[in-house]
Order: structure tokens, then sequence, then C-alpha cells
């Protein structure tokens, strides 16, 4: 199969950000299409005061003394209207004792909508949300907005108590079967019950990976597919109409099974048709120069192989490290852009981002040779970092832009990580020396770019009293 090396582009580390340096300088920067210099740190992560409150707007997740509650996927519609979807506890049920190992809180998937000004949308549903319970856990794993409605991609699971290593037992003694539903939502927020069966479709076992809406509006269902059926570290891919059914135009309507013996991670689509699927094996090796890197594989329209893409095998991407994928990404070019968390042998931690033509090449017009490493190093302290990323923007000027946390091993995160490279992938000192500025305070969860150029920075806060919120800050962003 083949196998690309990143080993060699990534050898010379990029310089990092002084912790010391938490304003950078106004500089003229490089602009978009429009010839606008593109803003630097201050100016981007400045807030938009006309947004919520002076450039916050906060969302109940859970009041005081209420079960916990999370964002697990977000989405601008068209409209500028914000799209959060999570899950919510539920208070459990009193037929378990409270010894009970498997007594874990039953979980609902809530979607919730914001105006485009931050305010509750209460025409959405039910009065600004809607709450599914499908099994006793049901929780929000992806949401996409489609010209037809909402879709949902949910995983489902019913108690289990655990023995080793993750796995759990259920009540019959057996591993239980991880099990998924595909749900559309009218624009009201209210069930379609035109969509699949009563508003549901049916999709293989397997937990949800993710989701892709082809432009035609068929839907794409990428599954990791996990125990106690097939090889832990396998993935499917299905494809369904737009009315919720098995296209059987697509692999004879026959999942395609992955040649990759890896998690899925991520789908994207090249504006030929083509299906591009990612994933990694989320595991750490004691060598990390051993360790696998990140899979991808294409297929044409019809489910088939893609011959043109590293003829038709699977692609293995190597950089010597321990490598989990985090986005994929297609641009209007064919161009195809990955994003990775990296961490070495010497427990240096880095943002990865490296770019492939649309046969699977490395783009050596690039970065260093087809790929960047943004490492987590203090140049005031000489001191390595553990690293989260965890959102990445591609914006409508080409810039790639990062948010994450780092801290010291053994610490809990001490400062949030912005990056900004340019179109070419060389970080952008017009951003900030090194293209990085660190600050106290938080990196968002999820990071959006509106029309206009702004960005939405969200993440959840747990506040004082106990109350689970939703923080959504508006940034200036390529505004700025």
């Amino acid at each position: 199969m083949p196998i690309r090396s990143l080993a060699a582009s990534l050898r010379r580390p990029l310089g990092l950000l002084p912790l010391s340096a938490l304003l950078c300088c106004a500089l003229t920067a490089c602009g978009g299409g429009d010839g606008k210099p593109a803003p630097n740190a201050t100016q981007a992560l400045t807030a938009d005061t006309t947004y919520g409150t002076q450039g916050q707007a906060t969302l109940l997740l859970s009041a005081p003394g209420e079960p916990k509650a999370g964002i697990s996927a977000a989405q601008l519609q068209p409209d500028g209207k914000l799209l959060l979807a999570g899950w919510r506890e539920l208070p459990p049920p009193t037929d378990q004792g409270a010894g009970s190992p498997s007594n874990h809180p039953p979980k609902q998937a809530v979607v919730w909508r914001l105006h485009a000004d931050g305010s509750l949308d209460t025409s959405f549903a039910n009065g600004g949300h809607i709450a599914l319970h499908l099994r006793s856990h049901t929780t929000m794993t992806h949401l996409r907005w489609t010209a037809d409605g909402i879709l949902l991609a949910l995983a489902l699971s019913e108690p289990c108590t655990p023995i080793v290593f993750g796995i759990c037992i259920d009540a019959t003694d057996n591993q239980p079967y991880p099990k998924a539903a595909l749900v559309r939502l009218k624009p009201d927020g209210t069930l379609d019950t035109s969509f699949g069966s009563a508003g549901i479709a049916s999709v293989p076992y397997g937990w949800p990976s993710a989701l892709a809406v082809q432009p035609d509006g068929r839907i794409l269902w990428l599954n990791s597919i996990s125990i106690p059926r097939g090889s832990p570290s396998r993935w499917n891919l299905q494809r369904y109409t737009p009315s919720g059914a098995v296209d059987l135009s697509f692999n004879q309507g026959q999942p395609r099974a992955s040649q990759c013996e890896s998690n899925a991670a991520a789908l994207a689509l090249l504006p030929d048709g083509r299906i591009l699927a990612g994933g990694d094996l989320r595991a750490h090796f004691a060598l990390p120069t051993r360790a696998a890197g990140v899979c991808l594989e294409a297929l044409l329209p019809d489910g088939q192989r893609d011959p043109s893409f590293a003829n038709g095998q699977p692609l293995w991407l190597h950089a010597g490290a321990n490598t989990d994928l985090q986005t994929l990404d297609v641009n209007r070019n064919g161009h195809i852009t990955l994003t990775t968390r990296l961490l070495d042998g010497a427990q240096t931690c880095s943002f990865g981002i490296s770019r492939l033509t649309a046969s699977g090449a490395l783009d050596k017009s690039f970065g260093d040779g087809g790929a960047t490493r943004l490492p987590m190093t203090s140049k005031a302290t000489g001191k390595d970092h553990f690293c989260a990323l965890d959102a990445t923007l591609h914006t409508a000027d080409g810039h790639t832009v990062l948010a994450g946390r780092r801290w010291a091993q053994g610490h809990t995160p001490d400062a949030s990580v912005w990056a900004r490279l340019t179109p070419e992938g060389q970080p952008d000192g017009t951003f900030a020396p090194a293209g990085m500025h660190t600050s106290p305070g938080f990196a968002p969860r999820y990071l959006l770019q509106e029309t206009s150029g702004r960005w939405l920075a969200i993440h959840t806060h747990l506040g004082a009293d106990g109350s689970v919120q939703a923080h959504i800050t508006r940034l200036q962003g390529e505004a700025g």
C-alpha cells in the first residue's frame, strides 16, 4: 500500500511565540483576494461587542443542581442562525441501586438554535430546543444543515457494566453492539417523519464517526466498527438517499468496508464528486517513530475504489510521531488539507498541517515539502508542553486557523494557543511572531466563520453555581 513519509518535512520544527508575549504587534499583512491586509492576533481575537452581551452570548445547558450537559456539534445555517447539538443527562432510573456499577445516568440528545445576534430562537422546536431520547443513552455526535432539513447522527447504547479497558457487558453478560441512528428535523426543529421510518433511518452497527451531504442531497454516513463484530479498528461507509433510504446505486446498497486498519475520523468531498475518508488508530506507541499515522481512502461517486488516488490503495501518512487526525478538508482547487495532533519521542506535542493533491501526493508548494509542524515548546523556559488541538478553521481568504491548549506535564492547561498559516502553509508572522499567539483563558471547542468574516468561538463553561453554560463569543476574525 502507498506510504507517504512526513518525517523529512517535519525535521525542522518552526518557532513558537514566547509565553511572555501575550499581545502581538500590528503589522502589515498579506490579505485575501480583496487586497485588504489580514488582521493580526490582537485585531482578530477582539470581541465584536454588537453580539450578545459585550460580544458574548450565553446558553444555559443545565441549571444549578440539574444533571450535566454538553455540546458535541455546531454549525451555522446560511441565514446566520447557529445550531448547537449536544447531550443532557437525565435522572437515573429509580429501580437501579445506588451502588450498581452500571448506574450511569441516562442521556438525551438536544439541539438548540440561536439567532444571528446570539439570542435564543424560540420559534425553533420547543421554545428554542428539541430533545431526543431513543435509548437509555442517546448522545449527539454530528449535525449537518441541508436544504431538506437538519441531519443528526446519534450514538445509542443501553446501560452496561465496565469490566476492563473500556469494555463493558450488558444484563445478559454479553458485550453490547454499538448502535446509532440517523435523524432529520424540519427547518422549524420538529421531527421530519417523512425521513426514513417516522423520522429515523436504519443505519449499520458501529459508532458514528462522520457525516457528509453531497450536492444532490445524498447522505454519507461513516462509522467505526467496534467490538464485538469485526476488528476494533475498521470503518464502513454507507450512503442514503435524501429521503433516508439506503442508496442502492452506491456499492449496490452495501456498506463499503475500509481497507485501512484504523478508526474512522473524517469525511470530505472532492469537487469532482469523489469521496475521501480518513482515520487513525487513536493509540500512542512507546516508540512514536513506529506509529501508524493517518490512513486515507478515496472512492468514486458510486462507492468503488478510486484508482487515481494512491493507485486505489489505502494511503498511510507517517510523521514519525503518535498522530491523531483532527480535520480533513478539501478546498475549491481539490487540495486536501489534514490537521493533526502529534506527539514525538521527545514528548514534544505539536500541531501538524499537511496538504495533498487530488491524487494523494504531498503538495510540495505547501509548507516545508507538503507539511508544517508547530511545536508547543516554550522559548522562554525551553520546556516541552503537552497540547490539545481543539478547533480548526479554513477561512474564506485561504488561511488556516488553529486553536488549542498547552500545558506542562502534570499540570492543567495554562494557556490557549492560536495559530494562523498563510495559504501557502507558512506560519503567518503578520498574525503573531512565528504565526502563533498564546494567552491565558479558554480555547474554543468549535470555531466557525460567518459570511462577514467574523468568527464564532464556542466552548462550554461550568459556572460557580454548578450550572453548565455554552459561551459563544463573536470575534472580529478576518473582519478585524
